[in-house]
């Protein structure tokens, strides 16, 4: 359930479990409904192999969700610090990705020239993203609401340096040690590529460390969780009370 949609009709069946994948996603419902509903955290793939991140990064490609339509995903945020960093000299690339709901959306597309050089790829396949993902030096999601962002997880599971927002992160986001927090400005986006393009035995000690974290988030953990949940409530519901 994401924070676009509503729980009232599904709050008439007391019966009904409700699970959140995400902290950010606990923690909206319980504001918005008053409701405690369990932590299922996580659902990402995990790739066999993370990228290997070596030298020369020239250009240095900056990934980002492309979704133009819609502000809060922060698409244009990162769109500026790349314009940004490309004006003060990096040779920097900006790599979108999108598969737009509607012929409106596909003309923003076409009608997207930054002051960035830039690649944008149109519904790309989803079982081909581990491949798209690494071609990322760093990955940015700064999105202004959110429960589970789905492209950050997916980035940090491939290797992929990670900077984002809190946003949809909360789970595996560690400022420092699994990635970069930032605010949602192009200035603060701007100045963590900046530190990551400048180090990078940082970029890999983030990416390692954000791709162990997201293994205890992967499917497998998260099928695990619920199948070991459903059958603590089932031995629960067979056993006699006294």
């Amino acid at each position: 359930v994401g924070p676009r949609a509503s729980l009232k009709e599904v709050r008439k069946h007391k019966d009904i479990l409700i699970f959140s994948n995400s902290t950010n996603m606990y923690l909206y419902n319980k504001k918005k409904y008053g409701l405690e509903t369990i932590k299922a955290l996580g659902g990402v793939h995990i790739p066999e192999k993370a990228k290997s991140i070596t030298l020369p990064q020239d250009p240095f490609t900056i990934m980002c969700y492309g979704r133009l339509s819609r502000k809060g995903k922060g698409t244009g945020i990162v769109v500026k610090a790349a314009e940004q960093l490309h004006k003060e000299g990096h040779r920097v690339k900006l790599l979108l990705f999108d598969a737009p709901l509607d012929e409106k959306g596909r003309a923003q597309i076409a009608a997207f020239q930054p002051k960035v050089p830039f690649e944008f790829i149109i519904d790309h396949p989803v079982e081909d993203n581990e491949a798209l993902f690494k071609r990322a030096d760093v990955f940015v999601a700064v999105e202004k609401k959110g429960g589970w962002s789905n492209t950050a997880a997916e980035a940090l599971s491939a290797g992929i340096p990670l900077v984002a927002s809190n946003t949809g992160t909360k789970d595996f986001l560690i400022d420092g040690l699994t990635g970069l927090k930032v605010w949602r400005y192009a200035f603060f986006v701007k100045r963590a590529i900046k530190k990551l393009m400048k180090d990078i035995e940082l970029q890999r000690k983030l990416a390692a460390a954000g791709r162990e974290k997201m293994k205890t988030l992967s499917w497998e953990s998260l099928a695990s969780f619920i199948m070991n949940f459903v059958d603590q409530k089932l031995n629960k519901a067979s056993t006699p009370s006294n």
